[in-house]
């Protein structure tokens, strides 16, 4: 609700966020993608924690390095925004460590 106080006496539109950021609960490892799409999903679409305020972009990011590989959370993170992404239309914006050339890797998922 703070975000929503802040835009509301600001005046200022306040884009809110659907997200992962870098590792997830070890609980998603195994699960359905799609299933955890869902919940980013629910957040563009219904409202983020009962708030009714909507996610409007999609925050995922990584940092490993091209020789390093992705991580399997990294993975999963990445193939969840862009699930997400495709069913709902809503833009992903990413983060990576340049000097690793994790885009080439995230671009290879996405």
């Amino acid at each position: 609700m703070l975000l929503k106080d802040v835009s509301q006496r600001s005046e200022v539109n306040v884009i809110a966020a659907t997200r992962f950021w870098l590792d997830i609960p070890r609980i998603f490892w195994d699960a359905d993608l799609d299933k955890v799409a869902q919940l980013f999903i629910r957040e563009i679409e219904k409202g983020i924690e009962g708030t009714g305020i909507r996610a409007n972009i999609i925050k995922v990011g990584s940092n490993n390095r091209v020789e390093d590989g992705l991580t399997l959370p990294a993975e999963i993170v990445l193939r969840v925004a862009a699930r997400t992404g495709n069913h709902t239309s809503v833009p992903t914006t990413t983060h990576m460590s340049a000097p690793g050339s994790t885009g080439d890797l995230q671009v290879e998922v996405f």
